[in-house]
């Protein structure tokens, strides 16, 4: 007499190891997605609080020349690194009219504000131009 097989349920050794390589691809993708918002918004935060800082920075020069005019202008190339890590610099030019004659109560200011994170550099940079006759 042939033997019958019942059928005992439950799953295959096979079908078990697809679901787990399934469930690992799915979490794996999940987890580098999540990673890429974390780097993103890190990147954004980063960018807003140099523009903050170079907007400060542009508002305190032209408070500083417009409160001591013959102390402050022409305003100084300065440097330093704020207490977030990002490092603040600017840079004063002249500038010249379309005939080529030096402006002297004209300047033109770059500011740039540089950071690092998670090994990228990165920055922003800002022209502008400030004159002592308001």
């Amino acid at each position: 007499m042939p033997r019958i097989r019942k059928w005992t349920g439950g799953f295959s050794l096979l079908e078990v190891l697809i679901a787990l390589f399934i469930i690992g691809v799915v979490v794996q993708v999940a987890n580098q997605v999540q990673q890429a918002t974390w780097t993103g918004t890190r990147n954004n935060g980063n960018m807003l609080a140099a523009t903050r800082l170079i907007g400060s920075a542009i508002e305190q020069t032209r408070a500083n020349i417009m409160y001591a005019p013959t102390l402050f202008w022409p305003p100084r190339d300065t440097s330093y690194t704020d207490i977030s890590g990002i490092a603040m610099a600017w840079a004063v030019t002249g500038t010249t009219d379309k005939k080529g004659v030096t402006c002297d109560s004209l300047r033109q200011i770059d500011y740039t504000a540089r950071w690092s994170a998670g090994g990228r550099s990165d920055s922003v940079t800002l022209t502008t131009f400030m004159s002592y006759d308001f």
